[in-house]
């Protein structure tokens, strides 16, 4: 399994949606994780020493590479985990039958060591590989034709699935594969978390943080953190008198741009900012909440929307993506117009006078989280997938 994201003891919170894949298929294949990453003085170029992570098997892969924020750099990347990547890996890559890649640069560079070693290749669409980067790039000629040595896509949501058969109509066995979420773990009734428990209802909660290269324009409101800024000032009036609460959390968060905005509210005190959470933690801040807010711009299917909506707390989202897959309008929370201030600042203050209609949505929430995205159905899934894969004939 080649990602580019997996937690590690100086980033525990890195990768967590690949390190709970990885985790369930172990338990049904023999499974090792090749984690790209980028090298720095003091970090080995390869690590074969057959560490875990979590009981995971992690190799580790560190290449000079470039930031991912452009076309070119994305593209030079893929050039150098792919060539220096194959004569340090090449008798490891052998020793498998399969090769399951997550996201666009593990997905590329897995094609062309699919090739090279000639074993079967399964793609794994996240949503961002899916709405940027292929657009961007998978007409360049460094990487044109990746496609055809892929042998089966698992998509993380239906909408997902209908735009990667778009844009490559001719890969074989693509479907949609719901990750899902822990049902046990996240779920109402459990200890809470965070300056929100303190606080009377309604209480928001903000998850998605903010990139940490504002200076790229498609990117800097990917998750909506800039909408959510813009919409509780411009309703802050109405919200004060809802006596409503919001926790900012998430990567650049603590920064002191955000912190100046705080600073600048007419009640700075009803908004509370932290870093990024321990995913241990992740379910009881969401039950010190009353709605999670998601007004991402684009979206594969976020965890988040799963997570909260199993702790029975209704979730708020924009319409994009595979978010509406998840998230009933009115029944088991909102869809709102991505970017839309207006629209998003109404809902809020008219929802923060109804803690009962909350509750009621967050009730359904979790019963279709039971029925419809519990997690113990996705390992199989994807071990379904490997087999029919594994059915396909292989190009030269």
């Amino acid at each position: 399994m080649i990602v580019n994201g997996f937690p590690h003891p100086a980033q525990p919170n890195g990768g967590i949606a690949n390190f709970r894949t990885a985790r369930a298929l172990a338990e049904l294949t023999d499974l090792k994780v090749l984690f790209l990453r980028s090298w720095k003085p003091g970090r080995r170029l390869i690590s074969l020493s057959g560490s875990e992570y979590g009981g995971v098997p992690v190799i580790t892969l560190a290449i000079p590479q470039l930031p991912l924020s452009s076309v070119a750099g994305f593209l030079i990347n893929v050039v150098l985990y792919r060539s220096l990547g194959w004569l340090l890996l090449r008798s490891v890559l052998k020793d498998r039958n399969l090769i399951h890649s997550v996201g666009a640069l593990p997905g590329i560079v897995g094609s062309n060591w699919a090739r090279r070693t000639g074993i079967h290749h399964v793609y794994q669409a996240t949503g961002s590989d899916v709405n940027t980067s292929f657009p961007s790039v998978h007409a360049d000629g460094t990487i044109s034709g990746w496609e055809r040595h892929i042998h089966g896509v698992a998509c993380v949501s239906r909408v997902l699935e209908i735009e990667f058969r778009t844009l490559y109509p001719h890969v074989p066995n693509v479907r949609t594969a719901y990750r899902g979420v822990n049902v046990d773990h996240f779920q109402p009734i459990g200890s809470t978390a965070g300056p929100l428990a303190d606080r009377p209802p309604v209480r928001y909660l903000f998850l998605g943080g903010f990139p940490s290269y504002p200076s790229q324009p498609y990117r800097s409101n990917t998750k909506g953190g800039e909408t959510l800024l813009a919409v509780w000032k411009a309703a802050e009036e109405g919200l004060i008198s809802a006596n409503a609460s919001l926790l900012i959390a998430g990567p650049e968060s603590c920064h002191d741009r955000i912190n100046s905005w705080r600073a600048s509210l007419l009640q700075p005190q009803r908004v509370y900012i932290e870093g990024i959470i321990s995913p241990d933690m992740i379910s009881g801040y969401m039950r010190s909440a009353d709605v999670v807010l998601i007004p991402s711009m684009q979206e594969g299917l976020p965890s988040v929307a799963m997570e909260a909506s199993a702790c029975a707390r209704p979730v708020f989202g924009s319409n994009v993506g595979g978010i509406p897959e998840v998230v009933t309008h009115e029944q088991t929370g909102l869809l709102l117009p991505a970017g839309d201030v207006t629209a998003w600042g109404s809902a809020l203050v008219h929802h923060a006078r109804q803690p009962a209609l909350l509750r009621m949505m967050g009730e359904r929430a979790r019963k279709q989280m039971e029925t419809q995205f519990d997690s113990n159905r996705y390992a199989p899934r994807i071990l379904d997938l490997y087999r029919t894969a594994l059915d396909q004939s292989i190009q030269s």
